[in-house]
């Protein structure tokens, strides 16, 4: 059987950096890995190059797009081949994310999945709140505030009043008391 973990926390709270952390980890025990993350996060490039310590091996993480309408089957036949399937930036996905990774614990991957679990209104984001219900394990991660504090929330710092606006600059981790 298979597993659901989940990685969530504000903006800047290293979930991405988690993920791509634990995957390393795993193409170093020869598993094979596949990194998924939404056509809306143009942070990461075709591929990201995973070196061993000693520079001996070099491991090639495939990086793979997804609309926000996941497509199951799609992935799941493309998925046939892992071991480990992660999703980056789950918040953007669309419902299928919740059956897709429950349908691939059940042909017995390791599942990781990063999102942020509040938007910056501190309401839940997306499907993230169902990953976390269903998933055989979560971490949440805080980032450090300005003042130093933890940060548990992303802080909006541009007028706009959209939903989904992408930029690091448009945000920051915040903890409770700089939020206000």
């Amino acid at each position: 059987m298979g597993k659901i973990k989940v990685y969530t926390g504000p903006m800047r709270s290293g979930k991405s950096d988690m993920v791509v952390r634990i995957l390393k980890r795993y193409c170093l025990a020869n598993k094979k890995v596949v990194y998924y993350t939404p056509i809306l996060d143009t942070r990461t490039g075709v591929n990201i190059y995973i070196k061993s310590v000693r520079g001996e091996k070099e491991y090639i993480l495939p990086v793979k797009r997804l609309d926000a309408e996941v497509n199951e089957n799609e992935v799941i036949r493309e998925c046939a081949a892992y071991e480990i399937v992660a999703f980056d930036e789950a918040q953007f996905l669309n419902e299928g994310i919740v059956e897709l990774c429950q349908k691939l614990r059940q042909l017995g991957k390791v599942v990781l999945v990063a999102g942020l679990d509040m938007d910056y209104l501190q309401r839940p984001f997306g499907y993230m709140a169902q990953l976390m219900a269903i998933a055989d394990d979560v971490t949440k991660l805080t980032a450090i505030c300005e003042c130093g504090m933890e940060a548990a929330f992303t802080k909006r710092i541009s007028s706009s009043k959209e939903l989904i606006l992408i930029g690091d600059e448009e945000y920051l981790p915040c903890c409770g008391e700089c939020y206000s």
